[in-house]
């Protein structure tokens, strides 16, 4: 792939490996594209992401760049050794992003609509307009965080999307998510594209 082998000469060019990349994409790039990228980057001993895009809202205003700092899942210290079994309940939380809404999972199963029990269904279906309901997604968060003291140390989230969401709403969904003082579940893990 010409991404991996641009990798390999600027990482020889520089006279040492570097191991973080910034990787800067559009507004209209999709999810997949976007895994596609990290996986390549992944592949070529990159291990840590800096990933710069315009903002469909959230805490960072439209078309503002919002940033997210994260690793490959494959290089994650979870995924290198088998996990030890937990001391204390987790919640477990994965996010992700279809065209008619937003699903989120946890540990105790799928979060039903509304966000106040489990069962099947959207989470959080978009509005009228296609758009995800931001306004909603914190608050729900928050609910799932604070629903036992257990979680309240938890930061991390996997997020996985249909493979046509722009980069654009990703970043969105994942400012609201991480919390406006970051607060919520910071650290990102992506999850590939169906």
């Amino acid at each position: 792939m010409a991404l991996a082998e641009a990798v390999k000469r600027a990482r020889a060019d520089a006279g040492h490996p570097d191991e973080a990349a910034r990787v800067e994409l559009g507004p209209v790039v999709t999810y997949r594209l976007l895994t596609e990228i990290l996986f390549t980057l992944g592949q070529s001993e990159i291990v840590r992401f800096n990933l710069v895009a315009p903002s469909a809202g959230g805490s960072v205003p439209a078309g503002q760049l919002a940033e997210i700092r994260t690793i490959p899942p494959k290089l994650s210290p979870r995924s290198l050794a088998p996990p030890p079994a937990p001391s204390k309940p987790t919640l477990g939380l994965t996010i992700l992003a279809v065209q008619d809404g937003i699903t989120i999972k946890a540990r105790a199963g799928n979060v039903a609509p509304g966000c106040n029990d489990v069962g099947p269904g959207l989470t959080l279906k978009n509005e009228a307009g296609g758009h995800y309901r931001l306004a909603e997604l914190g608050p729900c968060l928050r609910r799932l965080k604070a629903a036992s003291p257990d979680f309240e140390g938890e930061t991390g989230v996997t997020f996985s999307a249909n493979p046509g969401v722009t980069l654009a709403e990703v970043f969105a969904l994942l400012d609201v998510a991480r919390g406006d003082n970051r607060d919520l579940f910071p650290d990102v893990l992506f999850g590939i594209a169906h």
